[in-house]
């Protein structure tokens, strides 16, 4: 579990390294906020390195100002932005990206099972629900799409 928070905390750090990157010409406060949070997850990936117990409000910490980061600048952009619509969206991009994690886990699970024991009986429900995540991302897409529309 804590290498798995480990990692998070650091696909974190460069999502918000990245919107600094991204606003630090048109925006300078809102890039330092989202630096601000890239060090707080930074120290959170090395106080789950050494099993802090702390780091778990590091990672709420640094996530919630990632967050506030990215609704300030989507306020900013945007003008009038409601901030339960901007939650719900990060969580929807949080929860495609899960999908799209869950589909590699699949496909490496299913590949395992073809060079291993090769059994169909084993191999076929992986590749089945690997086909099912791929389908939600795809009606995922579709009902981006046509919101926009």
């Amino acid at each position: 579990m804590h290498l798995l928070l480990l990692l998070l905390a650091l696909v974190l750090v460069a999502i918000n390294t990245f919107g600094a990157w991204a606003v630090s010409r048109r925006k300078p406060p809102v890039a330092r906020l989202f630096l601000l949070a890239a060090m707080l997850l930074t120290v959170t990936a090395v106080a789950y390195a050494y099993r802090l117990s702390e780091a778990f409000w590091f990672l709420l910490a640094g996530t919630l100002l990632g967050y506030l980061a990215s609704f300030l600048n989507a306020r900013l952009v945007l003008g009038k932005v409601e901030w339960p619509n901007h939650l719900l969206r990060a969580v929807l991009l949080a929860g495609a990206l899960a999908l799209a994690w869950l589909f590699v886990l699949l496909r490496y699970a299913h590949a395992f099972i073809h060079v291993t024991s090769n059994r169909v009986r084993y191999r076929q429900p992986v590749f089945s629900a690997g086909f099912v995540v791929v389908v939600v991302m795809w009606l995922l897409l579709a009902v981006n799409l046509l919101g926009r529309a």
